[in-house]
């Protein structure tokens, strides 16, 4: 199987969902829109397209990690930065807004909340905070698919061929 073909198709696939996703609010994903605080902090709403999301992961223990995206940067942010916001509680069982505090001033590009029961992620979303975060988030999605249509391209090249 020829790698190229494969590639385009998946660069193709990409350019296409991204399209409709511009429609949208850039930073709402799936109704839940993170957004800085005056004060500092971020704060993570769930809007009433979200509620059946919320009411699945009400009363959970919820981990929201928020940085900065390096404009040009690596598509992957450094596991631990000392600008990061770091959050462990329980979801309240009515739907809120939530708000985590950190110091004054700080603003974060990227959110990630995710819900865990025991020891499995029940939910996991990324958040862009800013138009910055958002443009992160995106190029971090077609790298992503790059590199699997890079992994399908090297998997189905290593097969032999005539089915021998």
């Amino acid at each position: 199987m020829n790698v190229r073909p494969v590639a385009l198709a998946v660069i193709a696939a990409s350019l296409a969902a991204a399209a409709p996703a511009a429609a949208q609010d850039p930073l709402e994903v799936r109704g839940v829109r993170a957004e800085s605080a005056p004060s500092g902090g971020v704060t993570i709403t769930f809007t009433s397209r979200a509620a059946r999301l919320y009411r699945r992961i009400a009363g959970l223990r919820t981990f929201v990690r928020c940085q900065t995206a390096i404009a040009g940067g690596p598509l992957l942010l450094p596991v631990d930065g000392a600008g990061e916001l770091f959050a462990d509680r329980r979801l309240p069982l009515r739907r809120r807004a939530l708000r985590r505090r950190h110091a004054a001033g700080t603003q974060f590009d990227v959110c990630e909340l995710t819900a865990v029961r025991g020891q499995r992620t029940v939910r996991s979303l990324t958040l862009p905070v800013t138009a910055p975060g958002a443009a992160y988030l995106a190029a971090r999605r077609v790298g992503n698919r790059l590199v699997a249509a890079l992994e399908l391209g090297a998997r189905s090249a290593g097969r032999p061929r005539g089915g021998h």
